[in-house]
């Protein structure tokens, strides 16, 4: 894993090969960029997002649903993150990638996983 710590624009690229991309960021528009990015060259986007006690996870590659699907795009505020939610949702994105790379498991390919830390519980949407 190679974290890139550069800040997202159209111009957005890297030089080396990447196998799969996992979204650790904090902006919607910024979350278009890094998924056209991806899809351009054929590589998986793993989607992760955080609001409070919610967060949400999907596996995005050609054959998908995109983001504009299921996400539509409005002027934001910044989003409430609570540490113990976003840990759990980067974990849920962590595993996907480890599925996509190790090829075993079922990923969510046009999925959304909705996980409600107030519930303790999961939702799986279809998308």
């Amino acid at each position: 894993m190679i974290p890139i710590k550069k800040r997202i624009s159209e111009e957005f690229d890297i030089p080396h090969r990447v196998d799969a991309v996992i979204d650790g960021m904090d902006n919607l528009e910024g979350r278009f960029i890094l998924q056209e990015f991806s899809l351009r060259r054929e590589i998986p986007y793993v989607f992760g997002a955080v609001e409070g006690y919610m967060g949400m996870v999907a596996f995005i590659d050609k054959t998908t649903k995109k983001l504009q699907d299921f996400l539509p795009k409005m002027p934001q505020k910044a989003p409430q993150v609570l540490g113990a939610t976003a840990g759990m949702v980067a974990s849920m994105q962590a595993l996907e990638g480890i599925k996509y790379l190790s090829g075993r498991g079922d990923l969510l390919r046009n999925n959304l996983l909705i996980y409600d830390a107030l519930s303790t519980s999961f939702l799986e949407v279809r998308l």
